[in-house]
């Protein structure tokens, strides 16, 4: 720990201990007021035998004098001890103050070495990508990562988790109470530590929202997207001495807002007793999972993100059913040719099919005697369908009813399905759930809220079956 952090935490450990002693008078401490006593006191003792050991260290370095070389000429130079000290990664204090480059660098740092041990490779990878790539908001992202990273942050976390109300049960360093304040956040959440947060750990492989794995995702630290489409610019044959056409482009600029999802999560006693507090992410990446998949498909884009069939219903995208007119209710190998032939080649090269597994095994029963139809590749790799990656979403039209104009399969290039995150989940802890009558359950809970947007940036790059 840097020395003026040490100073400052025994400083103020030994004020609060004052604090305690002339609050109670001459009453006996209770169990937890003895509890946090002996834990302040066990503080200062160990800091302060620590800066008598960092005394004797400096006083050994001071004995090291500039030593005397010859350089060859018959001058002499001196060669110095470097005593530098590094900085400390988590130094919240220059985090406002830090410029773009070094604010990655400590991103960066704090990814490859500063996280605990059970974070994965995916989300390491996750938020080494974020911190990577040219945004023009990076240097929050970096901030984000950084302040919601450290040791203090993380035990403050689990304090918070373990007795938001109480207060905490052991007394904090003045570093770890000056982190623990960060912790509220403006509308009264808690950020959640970065490595457990779904944000910037959802896109990867193990979701299974597949909409996801395939859409352009990207994280914001505003409340709305702004992006650039253009149709492009058409060439032309010029003959000699000819006035060229005008082609200049039309550019359009499509917004994304987020809108906020929140999930209610509770327990046991007993269950989270003997749970680690890193369970509460996966419940949350689970239940947001579950809830983007059908907003991914159906959202109505008023409170939830646009889904793709919503948007892409219309006249241009729709491709009907070629064993006769929509709603005939029948599946055939030549319905997947035609929207493969529908599809502009622009497109084709990073296609992907998209439905639910049901329609994919309706196709395999009509087809499984064609030839190159199908190839499965296993070892987690996407089956493929006429040479096209195959994905799933159960929220797609899976069970094909006669008259009922279901849109059954996409195929299209999803990365002009644009899904935008707000970096920052926040969550809230309920010490103590109540039953209908107002009397205790013997229950905690969580209330995680975060917020997302989706929409569709061309839907020329899409075709859908309607059957």
């Amino acid at each position: 720990m840097d020395e003026k952090y040490l100073r400052d935490g025994i400083d103020y450990v030994k004020s609060v201990l004052r604090t305690m002693h002339e609050s109670a008078e001459e009453r006996s401490f209770d169990m937890d007021e003895q509890a946090a006593w002996d834990a302040g006191v066990d503080f200062v003792r160990t800091g302060e035998a620590e800066l008598v050991a960092l005394e004797e260290r400096k006083s050994a370095i001071a004995e090291f004098a500039p030593v005397a070389t010859e350089t060859g000429d018959g001058a002499m130079s001196t060669v110095n001890v470097n005593t530098h000290t590094v900085r400390d990664a988590f130094d919240h204090e220059t985090l406002t103050t830090d410029k773009s480059s070094e604010l990655r660098s400590r991103a960066l740092d704090v990814i490859e070495k500063h996280l605990p041990s059970y974070v994965d490779d995916s989300a390491r990878e996750a938020a080494t990508r974020l911190v990577e790539g040219r945004r023009i908001d990076a240097d929050a992202v970096a901030r984000h990562i950084v302040r919601t990273s450290s040791p203090e942050y993380l035990r403050a976390f689990e304090d918070y988790i373990e007795n938001p109300q109480a207060g905490m049960p052991r007394i904090l360093t003045k570093g770890e109470a000056r982190t623990a304040m960060s912790l509220t956040a403006a509308n009264g959440g808690v950020l959640v530590p970065q490595f457990l947060d779904p944000t910037i750990v959802l896109t990867n492989t193990g979701s299974s929202n597949q909409v996801r794995q395939i859409a352009d995702v990207a994280q914001i630290t505003v409340d709305q997207w702004d992006g650039v489409t253009s149709a492009g610019v058409t060439a032309e044959w010029l003959a000699e001495g000819t006035e060229a056409a005008d082609a200049t482009p039309t550019f359009v600029g499509p917004t994304i807002n987020v809108h906020k999802a929140a999930a209610w999560l509770f327990g046991s006693y007993e269950v989270i007793a003997d749970s680690g507090f890193g369970e509460i992410a996966g419940l949350i990446a689970d239940a947001r999972d579950r809830l983007e998949e059908a907003a991914h498909i159906n959202g109505t884009g008023s409170g939830q993100p646009y889904g793709l069939i919503t948007r892409l219903s219309g006249t241009g995208p729709v491709v009907n059913a070629t064993s006769g007119a929509a709603g005939a209710a029948t599946i055939t190998a030549a319905d997947a040719y035609a929207l493969d032939n529908a599809l502009s080649p622009r497109f084709r090269n990073n296609a992907s099919f998209l439905a639910a597994r049901a329609v994919y095994n309706q196709f395999r029963s009509a087809t499984d005697a064609n030839a190159n139809f199908w190839a499965a590749f296993g070892g987690g790799l996407p089956a493929q369908m006429i040479g096209y990656n195959t994905y799933t979403n159960e929220q797609m039209d899976s069970t094909i009813v006669s008259g009922s104009n279901d849109f059954a399969l996409i195929l299209g290039d999803f990365s002009y399905y644009k899904i935008i995150d707000r970096i920052g989940v926040e969550i809230m802890y309920e010490p103590m759930v109540k039953g209908s009558n107002q009397r205790p359950t013997g229950q905690a809970g969580w209330f995680a809220f975060w917020r997302t947007g989706a929409d569709v940036l061309s839907s020329n790059a899409f075709k859908v079956l309607k059957v």
